[in-house]
């Protein structure tokens, strides 16, 4: 009877998981002995970003507990006039065109009015501060180049907590998302007082006003958006 031949392939394959076996050991054991540093300058950078965005929120939700801001495109300066939203709590973009407040004709002003709350039960931080729209956008979305438009308007002080943009044409039809930014001017020195009463007086120049006393004041930033239609199209700028 003739010698059965050998085959040596079932101890070649378990030779191979025995290597592996090891190679896998040897890996974890070199790792844990000379791990990668941690990029000590991006976690501190981490840090300082989740700080800032903290600083903000508790700010705006402070601001929100005592103001109302509110906006609107007939020129209601009452309590009647939409609520203009905190950017973290903005809606998509309406479908349904509005009708009156929202809908915005060529030449139109748009007035922002900053309501002190009476009701509030939270205690107030904010003692006499000064609150100045500081920068006004209006950003739209074009739906066919995929890309967002924005465009800066100036505003004036109306007088009575209001402020107003004047004779305002935008350049294409639809929605625009307005992005309003507040200055909030907290008095350290509580006998400060900087008047700027005059009608229709650029926000530009208070705010350098009120910048030229930085051992006086406490500066930060609230930020509102709201949905307003452009129910005209044109092909001219808005002047900024």
């Amino acid at each position: 009877m003739a010698e059965k031949k050998r085959t040596l392939w079932p101890i070649g394959i378990l030779l191979i998981i025995v290597l592996g076996i090891i190679l896998i050991v040897i890996t974890i054991v070199i790792s844990s002995k000379q791990s990668i540093d941690t990029d000590l300058t991006f976690d501190m950078n981490r840090l300082r970003v989740n700080g800032s965005i903290n600083t903000i929120m508790k700010q705006q939700n402070m601001f929100e507990k005592h103001y109302n801001v509110r906006i609107s495109t007939i020129g209601d300066k009452s309590s009647n006039a939409p609520l203009m939203k905190n950017p973290y709590y903005i809606s998509p973009v309406p479908r349904n065109i509005p009708e009156g407040d929202g809908l915005l004709q060529a030449g139109d002003d748009i007035t922002f009015y900053i309501e002190k709350k009476d009701d509030s039960t939270e205690p107030n931080i904010f003692k006499d501060p000064v609150l100045i729209p500081d920068k006004l956008k209006f950003v739209r979305l074009d739906q066919g180049e995929k890309k967002t438009d924005s465009i800066y308007v100036q505003l004036y002080n109306g007088g009575h907590d209001t402020y107003t943009t004047k004779s305002l044409v935008l350049p294409k039809q639809g929605y625009y998302q307005v992005r309003l930014t507040i200055l909030v001017a907290q008095p350290i020195d509580p006998n400060v007082k900087i008047q700027n009463n005059q009608i229709d007086e650029d926000n530009t120049e208070i705010i350098r006003n009120y910048k030229s006393y930085p051992d006086k004041f406490s500066f930060h930033e609230v930020y509102f958006y709201y949905w307003i239609f452009n129910n005209t199209q044109n092909h001219i700028q808005v002047q900024q």
